[in-house]
């Protein structure tokens, strides 16, 4: 099942996601998106949202889709929302601060890339972002410490 984050963590209960009509959209959603047809993707996402609201990997893809239409401040909205629904989905968390970097709210970013290593201090991606935020100075940290955090 292609759900398994959301299956362990739908407001603290289990859930199964209910249909194959779900799977298919998120299928096509996905594929969609890696033939860059983000208009399509979007639909699909946001209909997979409209029979399964809780999905935290749904609003994360969301989300993505989202950043590739240059819709910045509502992909914040669908990574909010999907942590809001399960805070230890290290992606959302780097998607989030990917994006603020994007629109300058460095700030943000900082705190998405540091959420997302409390979650997983391992996450390569996580490290990158806070150390390409404190190599071009608009990060609070050190960049050698992030560096050698990262090489460590």
């Amino acid at each position: 099942m292609v759900f398994e984050l959301d299956r362990f963590n739908v407001g603290g209960q289990v859930v199964v996601p209910p249909s194959a009509d779900l799977d298919f959209l998120y299928h096509d959603g996905i594929n969609a998106y890696e033939m860059a047809r983000y208009e399509v993707a979007e639909a699909r996402f946001r209909d997979a949202l409209n029979l399964f609201p809780e999905s935290a990997t749904l609003h994360n893809k969301l989300g993505l889709t989202l950043v590739e239409q240059d819709r910045h401040l509502e992909a914040v909205l669908a990574y909010r929302r999907a942590i809001a629904l399960n805070p230890d989905l290290v992606e959302a968390h780097y998607n989030l601060g990917a994006t603020y970097e994007m629109i300058k709210r460095y700030d943000e970013a900082e705190q998405a890339y540091r959420s997302a290593l409390e979650i997983d201090g391992t996450n390569a991606l996580a490290h990158i972002g806070l150390g390409e935020l404190y190599l071009d100075g608009s990060g609070s940290g050190d960049c050698l410490a992030q560096s050698q955090n990262l090489l460590c």
